[in-house]
């Protein structure tokens, strides 16, 4: 695992999801589902206890509102960069905040992976378990 658990979630989820959006693939599985599904119940409750989970995941990573670390990122940026002309002495110190505003910046993208790959998983299994 790295050292960022939301690139293991996302790296999981697409893994994921490029195996059920595979036509042949997906094509494949619902044959057997739906074959299962009257002899091994327990293949629809593994579904429906799946998009559950999914489901769950998708509050827990929707907790991080990209809207709101958006504007918490600006405002940091625009007093850093006002607080280095009077403070130069304290340049080497922006800098490295500089660098983590950077960084929590970059970490927006991988939120939105990660809940369009939710969305079409979600989307998947459903279809799966119908």
């Amino acid at each position: 695992m790295s050292e960022n658990v939301y690139e293991d979630v996302r790296d999981a989820l697409q893994t994921f999801e490029g195996f059920l959006n595979d036509a042949a693939t997906f094509a494949a599985v619902k044959t057997v589902v739906t074959a299962l599904k009257p002899h091994v119940p327990a293949i629809g409750q593994l579904l429906t206890q799946l998009i559950s989970l999914i489901t769950e995941l998708e509050t827990e990573v929707k907790k991080v509102s990209v809207g709101q670390v958006t504007a918490l990122t600006d405002k940091v940026t625009g007093l850093l960069s006002s607080a280095g002309a009077l403070l130069p002495a304290q340049a080497g110190q922006i800098t490295t905040l500089q660098g983590v505003v950077t960084e929590v910046t970059q970490f927006i993208p991988l939120i939105q992976q990660i809940i369009g790959f939710i969305t079409t998983i979600k989307t998947k299994l459903t279809e799966l378990n119908a």
